[in-house]
């Protein structure tokens, strides 16, 4: 996860270390960058999908399925 993280662009690399490691809101992050919502939200979209090519693409990371339907929110 570190070798993958290094690969991507400092700005992506920035956002996913706010949101997922020191975990702050959205919100807190666009204050801290002075950035509208909007942005932060989208970059740390398409942080989260570089990402996660780079970990298929290295097979880190299992490309199927979720275990249960997302769609059902009972679950089910």
């Amino acid at each position: 996860l570190s070798k993958a993280l290094n690969e991507l662009p400092e700005h992506h690399r920035r956002l996913l270390i706010m949101r997922e490691v020191s975990g702050l809101s959205y919100q807190e992050i666009a204050d801290a960058l002075n950035a509208d919502l909007g942005t932060v939200k989208s970059g740390i979209s398409r942080a989260r999908e570089r990402l996660r090519k780079i970990l298929l693409r290295d097979g880190n990371f299992f490309n199927r399925e979720a275990s249960k339907d997302l769609k059902n929110k009972n679950g089910r």
